[in-house]
């Protein structure tokens, strides 16, 4: 199993990146789609909260399998959260 640190960082990356894509739509958005960016961009930064949280502070520290388990439902979770993420940047961008 890899690493807090190791999942910390690939979040952490993975978080920017979406992030600095929001920042991109916003510098091209119209006033009116610029609320709409902002909406994405609060998610985002919730999101990345929320994660790194989860990251660090996992379920049942004691049982090896059930930590085990927890890791592998948050990477499930943090892959799910960052398509419905990818899909609604991507609608945004066709809006444009």
């Amino acid at each position: 199993m890899a690493s807090k640190r190791s999942l910390k960082k690939q979040f952490i990356s993975l978080a920017n990146f979406f992030f600095e894509q929001g920042l991109l739509l916003r510098t091209f958005a119209s006033q009116e789609q610029v609320a709409q960016v902002d909406e994405i961009l609060d998610e985002i930064i919730v999101w990345t909260d929320d994660t790194i949280r989860r990251i660090g502070n996992p379920d049942a520290k004691d049982n090896p399998k059930l930590v085990h388990a927890y890791y592998q439902a948050l990477r499930q979770a943090i892959s799910e959260r960052a398509a419905q993420i990818d899909e609604r940047l991507t609608q945004f961008l066709e809006q444009l």
